[in-house]
């Protein structure tokens, strides 16, 4: 089970079509995809002009943080003279994230506008869809982190004339067939790719398979909308779907498995296990609890069983906070999750329906925190009273219960015509695949084969530019395809991927010059890798040479590094929305704005990187390591609120005092966490190793703070026995200290 996460393009422009289909516009195939936006019509619904967008405040806003983009906007924004169509083009504007809002070109928004409207227009239903439904659930380009690309008229092309003349009902299942044709559901890296590299990809997850197929009703006019489940509480993991609108109702249908009927998805036996539904609005900001506003929770649209929560919060002296955060989460992967973030009112009270379960309520106000388990097992309502304080948390044990799961999984059908017909078509991709390698003398680098088979219509571009490049480029332009991921390989332009691997081997002679030397090892994983997290893909190394170029490229490396720090500190800092990607390396230096400190220490590793210095980022503890000739060191910045870094052995012993016969598995097992903004935040990305030896988990290069390890074991189909021991780095500054903690793991 999974909820599937985040790409996007760093370019002025949609992305353009890379599927490789011949007669198919780039809009067209991205739009399959992204249901969101098919509205067109010559039937007009009246605009209430008291709630107009054109006059909103959100509108005003994303024009003032566009920069040097604001002109394309408004352009955008004057083609239309009509009225209905004009209040369209105001909603999408307002309702555009950051990273949208720096990029997007006039084009790309009349394009999916147009063909919005148009679908309306043909689309025997298109008259149908009233119009806040249309404008929230059919115009929208993007359902949710991945990247803006121009899917709209591709997909319209492809699709109307196969259902104008299906019902509404009809035309789904057939989409749905469609979309299951073109991709298999496969696990992979968390960030989410945009319909047209699903497409030429063939595979995506759960999320990215959700995505094609909203994409692909939208635009048909067919409205459609993203739902997932943050954690489920009585399994690891989550899991996204599409909830589709017929009629005046909403159904649901999973993109992930073949579906012949709607409202019969593969996990309708874990309904009435869910803790909690959301679903993402685009542009729907509500006066309602839930953070960010622009969810909605859908529970009692399939949870049987829920439970109405109403939370106080108040400090220590019984009075209310106001406007505070309060969160609900289980337990998930050896972690307590969030599955949400609710802000209270001015009695300091929120609100919220659940499943039935058990969740651990948290919030803090500065130095001050709170924790509470809460049992939600009748349909009661419940008036709970979080009080915060300043005593240190001691440590915890919790049982968390939740329903058994009383109904057996349906196994998927199958559509074994469509899997031998993609089958067939997989082989003939590999044997002409093998054979163009063969020619190059490359027919035994098997991972230089299984990468170009992602690249699809683009592995002939790849070879050609091996075919015409001197031996040292040719080698390292191999040696990076082969470090990529098969969906950065979808996304990428050859050429320009080329052009950055003989950048960096320029850059890498410069410093070479300036006595900065380090292993080939070194510069292929920590310089020439385009890859720093899981930030959207972007040639970041070609804008960054282009904007930085004169201010940094004789720059020794010390005085680069005071430098850039200096960028770093004038970042201006805005509030992230939850639709669009975060922003690329080129997005922050041209617009100097961040959404988060993310943003600002993965621009720092790619400016880095672009000039021949050696830098890698640490997702977890929030810092970035430089490496000058003699080995890594903390680059200090605003962003990193420490100097040392200290490693930490766990002796993790059952109570018999005995070790774990096998060895502890990070995020399964157990999690590293600390506790802040409201909620205990596990690390999923950590440095270490299991000692079975001695028995220890070691932890490697960790700022001083204050830790929580959380544990626990599954003690049935019902329940889950969850510690929370706190643990304390030393306050004498030591680089090693070893902590013994006695746990019961399950064997």
């Amino acid at each position: 089970m999974c909820r599937c996460q985040r790409a996007a393009h760093g370019q002025g422009n949609f992305q353009e079509n890379k599927s490789g289909q011949k007669g198919m516009s780039a809009l067209g195939v991205f739009l399959k995809r992204l249901s969101y936006f098919a509205f067109i019509g010559v039937v007009f619904f009246p605009v209430n002009s008291e709630a107009s967008y054109c006059s909103g405040k959100r509108l005003q806003e994303i024009l003032g943080l566009s920069g040097q983009n604001k002109k394309v906007l408004e352009q955008f924004l004057s083609s239309y003279k009509d009225s209905t169509k004009k209040e369209a083009a105001c909603f999408l504007v307002a309702g555009l994230p950051l990273s949208d809002a720096l990029t997007l070109n006039k084009e790309a928004l009349c394009e999916n506008l147009d063909y919005a409207f148009l679908a309306r227009r043909l689309m025997p239903w298109g008259k149908e869809v009233p119009w806040d439904i249309f404008l929230h659930y059919v115009l929208p380009f993007r359902v949710s982190q991945e990247p803006a690309e121009r899917w709209r008229k591709y997909l319209f092309e492809k699709l109307a004339s196969s259902v104008n003349r299906l019902s509404m009902k009809q035309a789904i299942l057939f989409i749905t067939k469609w979309c299951y044709r073109r991709a298999i559901y496969r696990p992979s890296s968390p960030w989410d790719l945009g319909t047209l590299e699903i497409i030429k990809l063939g595979w995506g997850r759960c999320e990215e398979k959700a995505i094609l197929l909203i994409d692909a009703l939208r635009s048909v006019s067919i409205p459609a909308r993203l739902a997932f489940v943050p954690a489920w509480q009585h399994t690891d993991g989550n899991h996204a779907w599409v909830e589709v609108w017929i009629d005046g109702k909403w159904h649901i249908i999973d993109p992930a498995t073949p579906q012949v009927s709607l409202d019969n998805p593969w996990f309708k036996p874990d309904f009435d296990l869910m803790p909690i539904v959301l679903v993402p609005v685009y542009g729907k900001r509500q006066n309602q609890a839930i953070i960010p506003e622009l969810f909605i929770n859908n529970i009692k649209m399939y949870n049987r069983h829920t439970n109405k929560l109403v939370i106080q919060l108040k400090d220590k002296n019984g009075k209310p906070l106001s406007h505070k955060k309060i969160y609900l989460s289980v337990y998930n992967h050896a972690s307590l999750r969030p599955i949400v973030c609710l802000k209270t009112n001015s009695q300091g009270i929120t609100r919220v329906r659940v499943g039935y379960g058990t969740y651990l309520l948290s919030a803090q106000d500065k130095d001050k925190w709170g924790i509470k388990l809460v049992s939600c097992l009748q349909g009661l309502a419940q008036k709970i009273i979080l009080t915060l304080t300043d005593k240190p948390l001691k440590k915890q044990v919790f049982l968390f219960r939740y329903p058994l799961l009383k109904a057996n999984r349906q196994s998927s059908t199958s559509f074994k015509e469509l899997d031998k017909e993609r089958k067939g078509e997989t082989e003939r991709r590999k044997r002409l695949l093998l054979e163009a390698l063969r020619q190059l003398g490359l027919e035994d680098n098997h991972l230089l084969f299984t990468k170009l088979l992602a690249a699809g219509s683009d592995a002939s571009s790849f070879l050609k530019i091996l075919q015409k490049a001197d031996a040292d480029k040719r080698s390292w332009s191999i040696r990076d395809i082969c470090q990529m991921s098969e969906k950065d390989i979808a996304e990428c332009n050859p050429d320009k991927l080329y052009d950055s691997v003989i950048l960096a081997l320029e850059m890498r002679k410069k410093r070479a010059l300036q006595g900065l030397n380090y292993p080939d090892e070194i510069f292929l994983k920590y310089v020439l890798n385009p890859r720093i997290f899981f930030e959207p893909w972007s040639n970041w190394r070609l804008e960054i040479k282009a904007l930085l170029n004169s201010h940094f490229e004789d720059i020794p490396p010390r005085l680069f590094i005071k430098r850039l720090t200096e960028i770093l500190n004038g970042l201006k800092k805005l509030k992230h929305i939850y639709f669009g990607p975060i922003l690329t390396p080129g997005m922050v230096l041209r617009g100097r704005l961040i959404t988060s400190d993310a943003e600002a220490l993965i621009a720092a590793v790619a400016i880095l990187r672009t000039f021949g210095i050696a830098a890698r980022y640490q997702p977890s503890f929030g810092y970035v390591e430089v490496n000058l000739g003699n080995g890594w060191e903390l680059l200090k910045n605003s962003f990193t609120h420490f100097d040392k870094m200290v490693s930490l052995k766990l002796s993790l012993r059952q109570i018999n005092q005995k070790c774990h016969i096998s060895p502890l598995i990070y995020g399964r097992d157990f999690t590293l966490a600390v506790f802040k903004n409201g909620h205990f935040q596990s690390f999923k990305y950590i440095s270490g190793r299991w000692n079975s030896g001695h028995c220890y988990w070691e932890i490697r290069n960790i700022p001083y703070n204050q830790y929580y390890l959380i544990y626990g074991n599954r003690l049935g189909p019902d329940r889950a026995k969850v510690a929370v021991i706190p643990i304390k780095t030393p306050e004498v500054r030591q680089s090693n200290f070893h902590r013994e903690v006695k746990v019961l793991f399950r064997e």
